[in-house]
């Protein structure tokens, strides 16, 4: 991923751009789990169940906080899984310096086609 000096320099008006978008991905992605996440806790009736449930909660949590680091020496490849996986669109970042949505889209389509390749592998 090629890193211009666009990426080392974040104007206050693009932060602000970016944390809003960041945010909302965040808490969409929050809010769907906790749906997904009562539904699963009504089907647990015994013990062994409560604990497997514990153990998927704290999966989820772990990739939450790998999905959502907020770091700007990461942003670039951050802001492009959140744009290949569909938390985040182009459209959510509006008002970002042109370099960085030209990179942004690039660095999608790459992130998309090295997991295709992933997926033909695995399957």
């Amino acid at each position: 991923m090629t890193r211009h000096p666009a990426w080392e320099k974040w104007p206050k008006a693009e932060k602000v751009i970016v944390r809003q978008a960041f945010k909302n991905a965040y808490q969409r992605e929050c809010a769907a789990l906790i749906e997904t996440l009562k539904k699963e806790l009504a089907a647990v009736e015994k013990p062994e169940d409560l604990w497997i449930f514990a153990d998927k909660i704290a999966d989820c949590r772990d990739e939450i906080h790998r999905k959502y680091d907020f770091r700007y020496s990461v942003l670039q490849r951050v802001l492009a899984n959140l744009l290949v996986d569909g938390s985040l669109s182009l459209d959510d970042l509006q008002g970002l310096n042109e370099e960085k949505l030209t990179d942004l889209s690039k660095s999608a389509r790459d992130y998309r086609e090295i997991r295709k390749m992933y997926e033909r592998d695995d399957g």
